[in-house]
């Protein structure tokens, strides 16, 4: 699946987001993050992205890649006042990767179906790969099989995983 659900910005209604992608390990995976979050609140937090279309409130799309355990920003598009189109070069003025030194926290990368349906970036999948990033460098790396757990464990993991991010705090 290469879309999730989320809140709209009004919260009344629902609308299937798109995911980033991020090449890891030589295949192209979906992102359940978005760590150009990070870059903008810091470099750029007055940037507004204009909405073209429901299935993207953020207003735009990251592309990624890890590279010798290094976090690296492929592409970003989106659209911004007068419906001005940019990309990557627009921030970083190159058309080549950007090495995400000004990112730390945890990717989530999702693989096969959705197990529970949540909002945001709270879905758990079948199977889940948590990157810890520390100023763009991999750090850890944590398998997740999410398969065989009952439901009452994934409603833990579920329970766990929200109050972790609610408190921006990292569990060994």
């Amino acid at each position: 699946m290469l879309k999730q659900y989320i809140k709209s910005n009004n919260n009344k209604n629902m609308s299937v987001q798109l995911n980033e992608k991020i090449v890891y390990n030589r295949n192209i995976c979906e992102l359940a993050s978005n760590p150009f979050e990070q870059y903008l609140n810091k470099f750029n937090p007055t940037i507004n992205f204009f909405i073209r279309q429901t299935n993207c409130s953020r207003g735009y799309i990251g592309e990624w890649i890890i590279i010798n355990n290094k976090l690296y920003c492929s592409q970003i598009k989106g659209t911004i006042e007068n419906e001005k189109q940019i990309d990557i070069n627009y921030f970083f003025k190159t058309e080549q990767e950007k090495f995400a030194n000004w990112f730390s926290g945890d990717l989530k990368i999702v693989k096969g179906n959705v197990i529970i349906y949540n909002y945001g970036f709270d879905s758990i999948y079948e199977d889940e790969i948590i990157l810890t990033i520390n100023k763009g460098i991999v750090t850890d790396t944590k398998i997740i099989n999410n398969r065989n757990k009952t439901k009452e464990e994934l409603k833990m993991k579920e329970m766990i995983d929200l109050i972790i991010r609610n408190n921006d705090i990292n569990v060994p």
